[in-house]
């Protein structure tokens, strides 16, 4: 599991696998820990949004039973975004916990 952690965010906690995907989406380089200072948030943002977007758009059919790209990256996204309004890192790490 990897947690990632800013100051005004709950935490969100993800399965290794999909975090490390999601973290090299928005641009980083997928290394755990570690963390993006605030002044690169609006491009993680964009990257993984418009990510989600292509995948989104991609997707035929509906399968009831799978879990899409768009509701894993949400709480991340989120949390990127209150990051950015309140001008602080977004930190991750590895975690045996929820």
């Amino acid at each position: 599991m990897i947690r990632f952690k800013t100051k005004h965010h709950a935490d969100v906690v993800m399965h290794d696998a999909v975090a490390e995907g999601l973290i090299k989406k928005m641009g980083a380089s997928g290394v755990v820990p570690s963390a993006l200072d605030a002044e690169l948030l609006t491009s993680a943002i964009e990257k993984l949004t418009q990510t989600v977007d292509t995948q989104s758009a991609g997707l035929g059919g509906f399968n009831q039973e799978s879990v899409s790209l768009s509701q894993r990256a949400k709480p991340l996204i989120d949390l990127l975004q209150t990051a950015l309004r309140t001008d602080e890192a977004v930190m991750w790490q590895k975690t045996n916990s929820f």
